[in-house]
């Protein structure tokens, strides 16, 4: 009995601890990994000493047969499918590509946009705009029934009795620059109603309401003390020098001018990219204010052409270019003063600056400037 006592006790002794399974684990771990890198080493000669042996066991199979057995059709080869591409076709289909990228973008109207791209022709066009014209001319005479009504009448034949104190200004610019006569007056009118004073909320100024940078770029002076764009011939003549060439830039169309020098050349350009040039289709994408200055500039060309068909008054004032003739010219010198001037020639300083519009302020002139003195016919 006690002999097996004794052998229950060693094998209890040989059962492992609990702690012991983990330095087990570890061992068969390392054993499995020295067997792993032995076979990595071992695997590679055993293939490559073996591998001539197969070769001469298994000869090679004979081809020669299968070469001239039809080949059966793939289920793709029997559509007509695109050949693969070659390098050559891959190269010259990236070098289209970048051609592509490297022209201008097209812009492309919206399907709205396109239904009015095809421009009808120019007399059709007139046609269209010359019925609104003659509405708005209609519906302005209607309203000579009441006082409102006349005195806006009244305002425009005032607006151009104005501007008949420029008429030989006007006409020489004209025909200098080939641009109508009724029409030149009635941007003026329009623009400033014939006041050579005239400023506008946005900086423009004169007659022809130029810009400061328009001014700029047509070589009219602008400083402290003088703004040549109150001169009536300087404002007359450049301004319709600009009005020109605007013509010129837009096919001779009036009123794709007169859109240009309202709300500018780029913007115009823009609109005619995108909607098309023909009044139609600009005139909904145009700001209220310049679609009412083309109708309203064109109305009034057609009632200076015909004032006496529409009993319009317009008066003859004297030219502002006789009275410059009979001023005397006037140096200023150390100690001058404007209301000195007036006394010395027995003038006002009203008439000194009516016929000196283009001076800001002549108690401003220096010394060496030179100010019109209104003569005695004056």
């Amino acid at each position: 009995m006690a002999k097996y006592i004794g052998l229950l006790g060693k094998l209890k002794k040989m059962r492992p601890h609990k702690y012991e399974a983990d330095d087990t684990a570890a061992v068969k771990a390392r054993t499995g990994s020295r067997l792993g890198r032995w076979f990595f080493i071992v695997t590679p000669l055993t293939v490559a000493t073996m591998v001539p042996y197969m070769a001469r066991s298994f000869p090679a199979p004979d081809v020669s047969a299968l070469q001239n057995t039809p080949k059966k059709p793939a289920i793709w080869e029997s559509y007509d499918a695109p050949s693969t591409p070659t390098f050559n076709d891959v190269l010259d289909d990236l070098c289209r590509k970048r051609d592509e990228r490297a022209q201008p973008r097209q812009h492309i109207p919206s399907k709205k946009a396109q239904e009015t791209l095809p421009a009808k022709k120019p007399q059709e066009t007139s046609r269209e705009l010359q019925k609104t014209i003659m509405h708005n001319i209609e519906s302005l005479l209607k309203t000579r029934g009441n006082k409102k009504g006349r005195d806006y009448i009244n305002e425009i034949a005032d607006s151009f009795s104005k501007l008949s104190a420029y008429d030989d200004y006007i006409e020489n610019a004209c025909n200098k620059y080939g641009v109508a006569k009724e029409l030149a007056y009635s941007i003026a009118s329009v623009e400033a109603n014939g006041s050579i004073n005239a400023f506008s909320r946005k900086g423009a100024a004169g007659l022809m309401q130029l810009m400061p940078r328009t001014a700029d770029n047509l070589g009219i002076e602008i400083t402290s003390t003088v703004d040549e764009r109150l001169n009536p011939r300087l404002s007359i003549d450049h301004g319709l020098k600009y009005f020109s060439r605007l013509l010129r830039s837009f096919g001779n169309e009036p009123y794709l001018a007169l859109i240009a020098y309202n709300m500018g050349p780029t913007s115009l350009n823009k609109k005619i990219k995108r909607y098309g040039k023909t009044w139609k289709a600009l005139k909904p994408h145009l700001p209220v204010e310049t679609r009412n200055y083309v109708i309203k500039t064109l109305s009034r060309m057609q009632l200076f052409a015909d004032a006496g068909k529409y009993n319009l008054e317009i008066d003859q004032m004297p030219l502002y270019s006789a009275k410059l003739e009979d001023s005397i010219p006037y140096q200023m010198k150390k100690g001058d003063t404007i209301s000195k001037i007036a006394r010395e020639y027995d003038t006002s300083i009203a008439e000194i600056k009516a016929i000196n519009p283009h001076i800001k302020d002549p108690n401003l002139l220096d010394i060496g400037d030179t100010v019109s003195i209104p003569g005695n016919n004056s």
